[in-house]
């Protein structure tokens, strides 16, 4: 039976993440101010010890792996992805998160969603696309522990957009990580440079963005796909937990955001 997940996002409109949910023949409970979200066959108790139980909202080694969302996981669109219907997995995506989450550590999203500040989308859009998207990896056999995202626009000058590294910084007071001991995968340069800011094992992949940008960060670990910086990952991991080819660092980031 497949195991529930877990949506660790304050949603703004519980009942309507839920009943969007359950419209598509998901279960979905409201827990603890978050959105326990669940495959066909789980119950609500099942649901709730997910989140309660061994996994928690703790890394037993405080470390884990940080992926940007799009570019990473699913297809940029010049326009945004505003709904689950412009929701496009990359080639391999499912096949890299069942490589990592073997490795036992929390899998957390964390991502740049400029698209509800300039009011092309909104919160609730935005959770659900995340709820959806987390049930479909878990139904293939991975896992997405968690999804933390920044709403603001880049003119707003906040502290959660990258390249600013609020978000890995919630993270790491959520999860109880030590950075400097956790990987981040990104496609853009801004990724990279919220890494390098809190000392994280920095991984451009040539998806999305990447292409472009890696030109602009020479020195830059760099995999082709997710499922390539996940065997790197597993590969660095193997031996010993160095950094072994993900440790160059070219500087300080900028400190506005992009």
């Amino acid at each position: 039976m497949p195991k529930p997940s877990w949506i660790g996002l304050k949603n703004r409109d519980k009942k309507g993440a839920i009943r969007r949910l359950r419209d598509s023949h998901l279960k979905a409970y409201s827990h603890k101010q978050t959105i326990v979200a669940c495959g066909a066959t789980n119950t609500k108790r099942e649901c709730e010890e997910m989140q309660t139980g061994s996994t928690g909202l703790r890394s037993a080694t405080n470390r884990a792996i940080f992926l940007d969302r799009d570019g990473v996981i699913n297809k940029n669109r010049a326009d945004h992805v505003k709904s689950w219907a412009e929701f496009e997995f990359l080639p391999d995506v499912f096949g890299a998160l069942r490589d990592l989450a073997t490795l036992d550590l929390p899998i957390i999203v964390i991502t740049n969603q400029g698209a509800i500040g300039r009011e092309l989308t909104t919160h609730e859009a935005v959770d659900d696309i995340h709820a959806r998207m987390l049930i479909a990896v878990q139904e293939q056999g991975g896992r997405i522990d968690d999804v933390l995202y920044c709403p603001h626009k880049p003119e707003d000058r906040c502290d959660c957009r990258k390249p600013q590294p609020g978000l890995l910084k919630q993270a790491a007071e959520r999860w109880h990580l030590d950075l400097s001991q956790c990987f981040l995968v990104g496609d853009a340069e801004t990724d990279i440079q919220a890494g390098q800011w809190v000392g994280c094992r920095s991984l451009l992949v040539l998806t999305g963005r990447g292409h472009a940008h890696h030109a602009e960060m020479f020195g830059v670990p760099t995999a082709q796909n997710l499922a390539m910086a996940a065997k790197l990952i597993r590969h660095t991991l193997d031996l010993g937990g160095d950094n072994v080819g993900l440790s160059v660092h070219y500087g300080s980031p900028f400190a506005n955001s992009q």
